[in-house]
């Protein structure tokens, strides 16, 4: 469903948040997914573009920002399908009806884009119905947003031990990338859904990742340009 449909917090561009309420992601678990997207250009277009920046903002892995290229981890055929029912007319919009949906669910802020980009009062209204939730931004040094909310909810993704201590200085707890190879520091807790813990638990059965409980640490993983990018960091 269309939850909404508006400017980007981030640039003021238009941007559409879709909801997927049933889930098959290995990692995840049955979240609620939501997808955030440019409203007026296919996601590949954006992304070659540099457009992509209306939902994903400052972010190191986009195309125009990474020295290696793309190094996110979400593939855009992922979505592709998404945005192109959408333009069709295939999602209905949210209503008092549908919203019911969220009722007692698991959500995932940002399958797709920063959960920052779309307002803070219309996830208010989400996360006071679901049961729990995750959630990432790589814009938690931008003070023009409302990190005072944000902080509460949300996981500063960071890919340097500086940028989880200044991330933690502003109340954030951190989702932190390191160096394969590389150990958790001793106020961080190794991911369950990693490799290196066995995959012990889907994020569905965790939900730590709720910017109230850990910082979380997980070695990069992926592909190899994925894993030279961080050689470099």
């Amino acid at each position: 469903m269309i939850v909404y449909e508006g400017k980007s917090m981030l640039d003021g561009k238009p941007i559409v948040m879709i909801a997927l309420t049933d889930s098959t992601n290995r990692k995840t678990g049955n979240l609620i997914q939501t997808y955030i997207m440019r409203s007026d250009i296919h996601p590949q277009e954006a992304i070659n573009s540099g457009q992509d920046e209306s939902i994903c903002g400052s972010c190191i892995h986009r195309k125009q920002v990474s020295d290696n290229g793309r190094t996110c981890y979400v593939n855009p055929m992922s979505f592709a399908g998404i945005y192109k029912k959408y333009k069709s007319g295939g999602y209905e919009h949210i209503n008092s009806r549908s919203i019911n949906k969220f009722k007692n669910r698991l959500l995932r802020l940002g399958a797709y884009g920063d959960p920052l980009a779309v307002p803070t009062q219309v996830w208010s209204k989400l996360l006071s119905l679901s049961s729990g939730f995750t959630s990432y931004t790589h814009q938690w040094s931008d003070e023009s947003l409302d990190i005072n909310f944000w902080k509460s909810v949300t996981q500063a993704s960071v890919e340097t031990i500086e940028e989880k201590t200044k991330a933690n200085q502003l109340g954030f707890k951190t989702y932190r990338v390191g160096q394969k190879g590389e150990k958790p520091m001793r106020d961080e807790m190794l991911c369950p859904a990693s490799e290196e813990a066995g995959k012990a638990l889907q994020c569905d059965q965790c939900l730590r990742c709720n910017g109230q409980t850990k910082n979380i640490f997980i070695p990069v993983h992926g592909p190899k340009h994925i894993l030279n990018k961080f050689k470099q960091v």
